[in-house]
């Protein structure tokens, strides 16, 4: 989310999207800061950021999308100090990271119920991935695996990356290895490769960059979005990764000029639809890629190009007392029947529904979703 200096009016980006369809603050309450959305079995869920302003620290609320009564609905079922991170497999069914600032415990739905299935694990802030019935959990440089239905902890790893960090942005855990994404924003970030057999202290680095999510195929290909936003400059990068062997698939970046002008300072491979950076990655049931453009919208990767599936700008501006915002999407994920669920970071989560193969955009068929 952007935060300007100076005040805009009450005012959404002229989009589809737009014409009064997207509410923003003043006309509604103040949203939670969405960090991510994911798939979580049959229901949709997002993550959200509390800052602690005592201990200084975030902690992080769960929410359920619930499309048919409109709202996110708050996760209460396993009371938490934090619910750091969430996973799925169909091994293990639903898994959450439950945590209270010095240690956390990840608990998987069995039942009916939330049971503990791994030790007390030191370290706040935690993300998790799911591989069958094996869990990779990450704090701060230690990374421990975890055995979901032994509920032992197979092995822990402390390792070293090149960037600051506290948590990675996103993992992907994938036979004996980890491969993880950290995104600092300005301050860098990067692509990493941990090696589980035999463990490994370091960290392999695959490139440098703002790492904002990851998502692996069926035949176990990684694709990898990379995006930053900062001040006047641009960029995006889109990567393939089988293995260690990292491909560049698409890259741009650009400064903006005078006026709406932009200079493409670099590209790359397929084209973007122009000057950008990516804000979310899913693949869809054919394991296609399906990236967020602030910019431009959500485009699918068919065919060696980029079709747009939903062509309308995701950046929704509104002002707030003495200083203006500008919120963009964080993540994006599709739906069991095929619509598209886009997180912003401050205005909940729109709804896109598939009708007849395509996306409607007209301001009457988006459904925002709120807490």
């Amino acid at each position: 989310m952007k935060i300007i200096a100076w005040v805009l009016p009450f005012a959404v980006l002229g989009s589809a999207v737009a014409c009064g369809a997207i509410l923003t603050p003043p006309g509604i309450p103040e949203q939670p800061l969405i960090r991510g959305i994911y798939n979580w079995g049959e229901v949709v869920a997002v993550v959200a950021d509390n800052y602690d302003s005592a201990n200084h620290t975030v902690r992080y609320s769960l929410g359920v999308v619930d499309d048919r009564a409109g709202r996110i609905i708050p996760f209460r079922e396993l009371q938490c100090g934090s619910y750091d991170d969430i996973g799925y497999s169909e091994e293990l069914g639903k898994v959450l990271v439950c945590g209270d600032g010095r240690v956390s415990r990840i608990y998987r739905l069995l039942g009916g119920s939330w049971e503990p299935i791994s030790d007390a694990l030191p370290g706040r802030d935690f993300r998790i991935a799911v591989d069958h019935e094996r869990i990779a959990a990450v704090a701060d440089d230690t990374l421990f695996l975890i055995s979901g239905l032994s509920r032992r902890t197979l092995l822990s790893v402390h390792f070293k990356v090149e960037t600051s960090h506290h948590a990675p942005s996103a993992l992907i855990l994938q036979g004996h290895a980890v491969v993880l994404g950290y995104d600092s924003g300005e301050f860098g970030g990067g692509l990493y490769r941990v090696e589980l057999d035999p463990p490994s202290g370091s960290a392999t680095l695959l490139t440098s960059g703002n790492i904002r999510s990851m998502d692996a195929t069926l035949s176990g290909e990684i694709w990898v979005a990379d995006g930053l936003a900062h001040m006047t400059m641009e960029r995006a990068a889109l990567y393939r990764l089988n293995g260690d062997r990292l491909e560049t698939v698409a890259s741009i970046s650009g400064s903006m000029m005078s006026g709406d002008e932009w200079k493409v300072r670099e590209k790359s491979g397929i084209p973007f639809p122009g000057v950008t950076d990516i804000s979310g990655l899913t693949l869809d049931r054919s394991d296609r890629p399906v990236v967020a453009f602030p910019e431009f919208g959500v485009f699918e990767l068919v065919g060696g190009k980029f079709v747009g599936l939903i062509e309308t700008p995701m950046e929704f501006s509104y002002s707030m007392p003495g200083y203006g915002v500008t919120s963009r999407p964080e993540g994006l994920v599709i739906g069991k029947f095929g619509d598209i669920y886009i997180a912003t970071r401050s205005l909940g989560v729109l709804i896109f529904h598939k009708s007849d193969g395509r996306y409607d955009t007209n301001s009457e068929a988006v459904r925002q979703v709120l807490f």
